[in-house]
């Protein structure tokens, strides 16, 4: 199952792995969503690899049931006004030996499959 999770369209040379979630409900400020996208652009980073969709099906939302998670909107939003539905990104990034960078949209769950899915697509 982990070989179709996960697809590189060329293999990363980076020693880092920095990963990073966005536009989820629990932001810390947009530290969260921010620093993804600005390392990307500020390292000029280009897109190696995604996870297949079905990640975003199987993983989330992170936090446990019967808290805020319950109420997790299912659109994005516009000065308050929804916008259209809420999309999920998995995808990698390289920034040469610099930065290699994942920025999801919300949290993975299910460790299991993250690291099935890293893995496979290093082998």
């Amino acid at each position: 199952m982990a070989d179709s999770l996960v697809t590189f369209q060329s293999k990363p040379e980076a020693q880092y792995l920095l990963a990073g979630w966005r536009r989820q409900w629990s932001n810390g400020g947009r530290i969260s969503s921010g620093l993804p996208r600005y390392l990307i652009e500020k390292l000029e980073a280009k897109k190696i690899g995604e996870m297949d969709r079905t990640v975003s099906e199987l993983c989330y939302p992170f936090q446990l049931a019967g808290t805020h998670d319950t109420y997790r909107p299912k659109t994005s939003y516009l000065d308050g006004l929804p916008a259209g539905p809420l999309e999920r990104e998995n995808a990698f990034y390289e920034a040469g030996k610099r930065v290699k960078h994942l920025p999801g949209r919300g949290a993975l769950t299910s460790d299991r499959t993250l690291c099935q899915s890293l893995l496979s697509g290093h082998q």
